[in-house]
């Protein structure tokens, strides 16, 4: 069998986006073990989390291959579970002001695909940018 340069290029991609998820799943079996989110800052997970909504932008609205479609989902929802575990494991004065950002978060986000869904290609690349 021939490996063409495709193929080696998508079986590439595979082991990335495995590797990414694979990454993200002790520390939220850390995190539920402990039953704390000590160590991750607010700033990090929000960050993290609007990386990857971002991320899930720029694959759906340029229509890039389907492991992105398949891999980078199940990545930006574990991402999703350690937002929620920050936000449910703490409870104190900080974690309801994070909770104010987290919120804002996900306004700005949800705009953004809302603009995505309307003008595809130019949210697509304003997401590729940023």
């Amino acid at each position: 069998m021939i490996f063409t340069q495709f193929m080696i290029a998508n079986g590439i991609i595979w082991v990335i986006q495995i590797i990414s998820i694979v990454s993200i799943v002790p520390q939220i079996l850390l995190n539920y073990k402990t039953k704390s989110t000590k160590g991750l800052s607010d700033f990090f997970l929000i960050s993290y989390f609007s990386a990857y909504a971002v991320h899930l932008c720029y694959i759906y609205c340029l229509d890039f291959p389907f492991v992105y479609k398949i891999m980078v989902p199940i990545t930006f929802f574990l991402v999703l579970i350690l937002c929620f575990q920050r936000l449910f494991c703490f409870k104190d004065k900080v974690v309801r002001y994070s909770a104010r950002l987290y919120c804002v978060n996900f306004l700005i986000i949800f705009l953004l695909v809302v603009l995505a869904i309307r003008f595809p290609y130019k949210i697509g690349h304003l997401a590729g940018w940023l």
